[in-house]
């Protein structure tokens, strides 16, 4: 498939993935299902309010109001926990076309730039997998990473879109020696997410092996220097977290707030175990259903990750297993452990590449599999418009 047709493959799954999605939130709006939204953070337009909750309204405080100066102790450095580099470009967005700081316009701007970044992702995401397994195991790929049920953060206002367009672009121009480009996408990644780090320590082992086939010192050295911008977003927002806030490191204290925080891997596991012991608080409908898909979603990509030996790229093992690795360092206490995880593996796009494969194999049952996953999602999405807890 040549580039520009593989890009309007892009364009149209993204389009009809947020097709499918609005018309999920319209659906539940004509039924009449109760919002929880509060009423300071709705704009009065259902299909605009759909796409921003929760998280949203965190990202969008600080592209309309920045992080706070100086802030006491406690809940003040809960802004601090969501990273510049979206807010900023909603901001950007925002002054480029002289519109004011106001909700309506702010949510619109976040859905323009989630979509421009989930598009070019996706794209990204096929010329990687087409290239290394052909253009039909390349759709499958990108049609589950759209359809899989977590896969709606890419589509509201959120950072995943531009933290997957990051990640993607530094392993596709790290693979071809680019280091300069692939540092620079790195380092946008850090400042999106805390997790970018893993791209910039598998980015650097891409580099050393590179470095061993080398012999031109020059251009080792170079590309040495582009390696040690890599992690630059994290290093660069810590110093102003230092200077704003007088903590070094608020993103991390902040996450605290929402129960996370560093901690023995057996410990998600002794919670988790607890909490099925309670009958109370453990079913599988009504508000513990996403808390049940979370788990049956990292058993899933635990078992993806198990088989991605079969893509022969070490960079993708490091790179996957470092991240659900996170997950059981990183729980979240006192709730379900892997509350999130649907969320969580939607960057893991090598385990999206193994799936294409297989569906390439299956594709009647990968169709079925398809279309189930998307009344999944948009069943979440809608639940998420009107400020449902699903994540």
């Amino acid at each position: 498939m040549k580039q520009l047709g593989a890009f309007w493959v892009a364009l149209a799954a993204c389009t009809a993935q947020r097709t499918l999605l609005l018309s999920a939130a319209g659906i539940a709006h004509a039924l009449g299902v109760a919002s929880k939204r509060v009423p300071w953070f709705t704009t009065g337009l259902w299909w605009l309010d759909c796409w921003a909750y929760w998280d949203s309204g965190w990202l969008l405080g600080v592209a309309q109001f920045g992080y706070p100066k100086n802030p006491a102790p406690g809940s003040a450095l809960d802004a601090y926990a969501f990273f510049p580099a979206y807010p900023l470009a909603v901001r950007l967005l925002l002054n480029l076309l002289c519109w004011p700081l106001t909700l309506p316009y702010l949510i619109v701007s976040g859905f323009v730039v989630s979509f421009t970044c989930a598009v070019l992702a996706t794209y990204v995401l096929y010329k990687i997998a087409s290239e290394q397994h052909g253009e039909y195991a390349g759709l499958f790929t990108i049609f589950a990473f759209c359809a899989l049920p977590g896969s709606f953060y890419m589509a509201t206002v959120y950072s995943e879109s531009l933290f997957i367009l990051c990640i993607l672009l530094s392993f596709y121009y790290g693979e071809r020696n680019k280091w300069g480009r692939a540092a620079a996408t790195c380092a946008l990644a850090t400042a999106t997410r805390p997790l970018g780090i893993i791209v910039a320590l598998v980015l650097f082992m891409q580099y050393v092996g590179w470095v061993r086939q080398q012999s031109s010192v020059w251009k080792r050295a170079r590309a040495g220097l582009w390696m040690a911008f890599s992690p630059m977003g994290l290093i660069l927002y810590s110093l102003y977290c230092w200077h704003r806030s007088g903590q070094l490191f608020a993103w991390s204290i902040a996450q605290r707030s929402w129960k996370r925080f560093l901690d023995w891997p057996w410990a998600g596991l002794v919670e988790s175990y607890r909490i099925i012991g309670d009958s109370a608080r453990h079913t599988l409908v009504g508000p513990r259903l996403p808390l049940f898909l979370d788990t049956v979603t990292l058993i899933l990509f635990i078992f993806l990750a198990a088989k991605l030996s079969r893509l022969n790229n070490n960079s993708y093992l490091l790179f996957v297993w470092a991240n659900l690795l996170v997950l059981f360092f990183v729980p979240v206490h006192g709730e379900w452990p892997w509350e999130g995880a649907k969320r969580y593996v939607v960057p893991l796009f090598p385990c999206f590449m193994l799936l294409g494969l297989w569906m390439d194999l299956h594709r009647k049952l990968a169709w079925v599999l398809l279309v189930g996953s998307l009344f999944v999602q948009c069943y979440f999405f809608a639940l998420f418009g009107l400020g449902r807890w699903v994540i």
